[in-house]
């Protein structure tokens, strides 16, 4: 079965338009995912513990972040671009841990923020539950770019994190004020 010519000239001018559009098809594609901008990448610096108070437990943290992000307002805790928690092991093997991690976005007007970020804790300084005294303090943080499927928690990029030991074994009286303290504080509520 012969085919006259010019069918089949037809036939291979649809086949090299079809090449054509596939060429340049493929062409744009490359094209236009090298001209989106690439966004610097964040990252976070060695975590300091300021304070520790052995009769309340508040901890005071800080760590250097540079080009933390933000995220709109009502964004999954997932998709933020900066976690942070902390483990508490006491004697015995007890632990309280902080889940989920705390989580933070700069606002629109100052992203990337580029400084110091300090955050505070709670951490008593005997186990609720055994009454066991503490014994370290894990501090954890992560960063990443934010938004959905990029936040710290599932995707981070950079992670930072320190072991802190308190030294709350001062002389008889000072652990006796500071227990007198804290049954003072959980009557009071302050």
């Amino acid at each position: 079965m012969t085919q006259p010519i010019a069918r089949r000239g037809h036939r291979l001018s649809v086949l090299a338009l079809i090449a054509a559009l596939l060429i340049g098809t493929i062409g744009m594609a490359t094209t236009s995912a090298s001209a989106q901008p690439t966004l610097p990448v964040p990252a976070l610096g060695e975590i300091t513990v300021d304070l520790y108070q052995c009769d309340t437990g508040r901890l005071g943290q800080r760590f250097h972040v540079t080009n933390l992000y933000d995220v709109p307002p009502g964004s999954d805790d997932a998709d933020f671009p900066l976690a942070y928690s902390f483990e508490a092991t006491y004697e015995g093997g007890a632990f309280v841990r902080q889940n989920p991690p705390s989580v933070f976005s700069t606002n629109p007007e100052g992203a990337p923020f580029t400084g110091n970020f300090t955050s505070t804790y709670t951490i008593p300084t005997t186990h609720p539950g055994t009454g066991a005294p503490l014994v370290s303090v894990e501090l954890y943080a992560a960063i990443g770019y934010g938004g959905s499927g990029l936040g710290a928690i599932d995707n981070p990029v950079d992670s930072t994190s320190t072991v802190y030991t308190p030294d709350c074994h001062g002389s008889v009286v000072d652990g006796l004020i500071a227990a007198l303290k804290r049954i003072l504080l959980e009557i009071f509520g302050s």
